[in-house]
């Protein structure tokens, strides 16, 4: 986004910016007036209770409000809240570009860009949103361009695309100042951990077992960058498992990413196993954890262990569940052929996991979306 800001400003010297953003914007969001919003598009088999349900489950656990982040379907279903602001733009005329609650808008005259901010403002109004009074502004087009002035990053790329040597202690040195930055760079923070990653610099590990709790919006990013260093592995391993002893930290997303790292890592740690079990025993956790839980205790499955996972397969209600304990069943190797076979005539979906399950493959992880 912020590319086709630099492109159309550059393109044209005249334009004046008007640039906002919404305060607390993921938690901000009133549930009912999203639920509502979504009735109106009629979406065939779409169940507004289940996704009600979901997120009010969400906030009574965690103490939050709005929409989690991090998932995939929040950002969809955040930017189905914004549609307003969109028809409002468009049907104004007005070049804008928009990513998420961060929204640009560009014109020749400032009184349309003001007059653009303060009917804004009156729609966010109306959907229990508030525009974040600091970072309202509209800029001059001499200080306009400045606003998307990315060229330390740009000249890391080019370093790091033609091959320069220093590449890897000058990104270790952008890393620094963005952890630093007060407030954290989230954008810069992300680029520069993705870049260490590939270059093998393990500088930021630290950083990362430290900032897992209080930045958790970053979980996804913070294990990708863990996942390069396999030699740590253990180290890695150990201190995720010393951190789950204590529960009250960890969030979902936080959940999914640490069961996904011992998956793709193959490890089998008790600690990690009595979440895993702790998350499935308990149906008030979200689905996506506890199938990414359902999944380690399959493939780390001690003796016993599969008549356990088969009573909980039984007394299963929610078909994605029962698909994984199904497959938990298979992997702990208490899945006799005769069992799959009856299940290939069930009427739901678990017909084909049953149908795939009978050819013995090795079934790969939960999907990355998840």
């Amino acid at each position: 986004m912020q590319r086709r800001c630099r492109s159309l400003l550059k393109k044209d010297g005249t334009l004046k910016l008007a640039k906002t953003d919404i305060s607390s914007f993921y938690e901000g969001i009133d549930l009912g007036i999203l639920v509502d919003d979504i009735d109106y598009l009629d979406i065939g088999n779409y169940n507004p209770g289940r996704l009600r349900g979901f997120l009010d489950g969400f906030q009574e656990a965690h103490h939050a409000w709005g929409l989690p982040q991090g998932l995939d379907a929040s950002g969809l279903l955040a930017n189905l809240y914004l549609t307003p602001v969109d028809e409002y733009l468009k049907r104004r005329k007005l070049r804008y570009f928009r990513y998420s609650d961060d929204i640009d808008i560009f014109s020749r005259d400032w009184e349309e860009l003001r007059e653009a901010i303060s009917d804004i403002n009156k729609i966010l109004r109306a959907k229990r949103l508030s525009m974040s009074a600091s970072k309202t502004r509209i800029y001059e087009p001499d200080e306009a361009l400045s606003k998307f002035d990315d060229t330390e990053k740009e000249a890391l790329q080019y370093n790091i695309d033609i091959g320069s040597t220093s590449s890897p202690d000058e990104v270790k040195a952008f890393f620094v100042k963005a952890s630093e930055a007060d407030p954290l760079s989230t954008r810069d923070i992300r680029w520069s951990l993705r870049r260490l990653g590939q270059f093998g610099v393990d500088y930021a590990i630290g950083w990362a077992f430290d900032n897992l709790a209080r930045s958790p919006h970053l979980a996804r990013t913070i294990f990708d960058y863990l996942h390069y260093f396999p030699s740590e592995t253990g180290r890695i391993s150990r201190h995720l498992s010393k951190l789950t002893r204590n529960t009250s930290w960890l969030n979902p997303h936080l959940k999914k990413e640490i069961f996904r790292y011992f998956l793709t890592a193959q490890i089998d740690d008790r600690a990690i196993r009595e979440l895993a079990w702790l998350a499935l025993d308990d149906s008030n956790t979200e689905t996506f954890v506890r199938e990414f839980a359902t999944r380690y205790i399959g493939r780390t499955s001690k003796f016993g262990d599969g008549p356990r996972i088969k009573h909980a397969y039984e007394s299963e209600s929610n078909l994605y569940m029962r698909r994984a304990l199904l497959i938990a069943m298979y992997e702990s190797r208490y899945c006799p052929a005769r069992m799959l076979s009856g299940l290939t005539k069930e009427p739901t979906l678990i017909r084909w996991t049953a149908s795939y399950l009978l050819q013995e493959p090795k079934v790969p992880l939960p999907k990355e979306s998840l």
